[in-house]
């Protein structure tokens, strides 16, 4: 007897499932439509209404994981990165694969480099207080990507917070990879605006060592060879008749 309520109770599982995954069928085809012609934010909101029928279906960690990535994959086009990775994270806590965590890796690297853009463009215009967040906030997003050090080592030096930009130069060493010319070029500049000659020699060395042909580095050189003479090594007063050249 109990076999037989077991058997029923299997079978109408078994029925539930298959009209909520017929539903879900409907859902998909109308949210893949939305999405060919651009309506995101409808798109977005039967998204969310699959979710909350998806717990009557055979698998609904894994139904709900792929209405969610496919939502990220909607934020991101939308350059909405947060939302994106969040959905992302919230998948992963409950369904590991790896593709997923490359993804969510990507989604990261391209909200950072989309942040530095933005303070690139800033700084470009001299809203230097405002490229500083945007800097600030890529290197938190990827702490390990060179370009963003040299970006904001360069605003400081515009701003002639020379520590902040030598500091700068100085984590952006550590990153791993390709070891940019640039970054051992912005960090003498900023030594040498501090008179400290000895320190800027050896950056402007290490720039000749890796890029051969860079007659900025080999000018800058020169420069304090001569200056060394007139200056002693110190902390004393930053060298306010130092001219930054364009490099960059």
């Amino acid at each position: 007897m109990a076999d037989y309520k077991n058997n029923i109770s299997s079978d109408e599982d078994e029925g539930r499932y298959e009209d909520t995954e017929v539903i879900l069928d409907r859902y998909y085809q109308h949210i893949n439509a939305l999405g060919r012609e651009g309506k995101h934010k409808e798109c977005l909101s039967l998204c969310s209404k699959a979710i909350e029928i998806a717990d009557d279906t055979r698998n609904p960690r894994l139904v709900k994981a792929n209405i969610r990535m496919f939502m990220a994959s909607i934020f991101k086009d939308l350059k909405k990165y947060e939302l994106a990775i969040l959905q992302v994270e919230e998948v992963l806590t409950t369904v590991k694969k790896r593709e997923w965590s490359q993804l969510l890796l990507e989604y990261q690297e391209e909200y950072a480099e989309d942040e530095h853009w933005q303070g690139c463009s800033f700084r470009d215009r001299e809203k230097y207080f405002e490229a500083l967040q945007f800097f600030d906030h890529s290197i938190k997003i990827c702490p390990n990507i060179q370009q963003f050090y040299i970006s904001r080592a360069i605003c400081h030096l515009k701003m002639k917070n020379y520590k902040q930009c030598i500091y700068d130069c100085e984590e952006g060493h550590r990153c791993p990879g390709y070891s940019n010319p640039k970054c051992y070029l912005v960090q003498g500049i900023a030594f040498a605006s501090l008179n400290k000659f000895v320190q800027a020699r050896a950056c402007y060395k290490k720039v000749i060592q890796l890029d051969p042909f860079n007659e900025t580095a080999r000018h800058e050189f020169e420069n304090t060879l001569k200056k060394t003479c007139l200056y002693a090594d110190s902390d004393g007063p930053a060298n306010t008749q130092f001219q930054l050249k364009p490099f960059y």
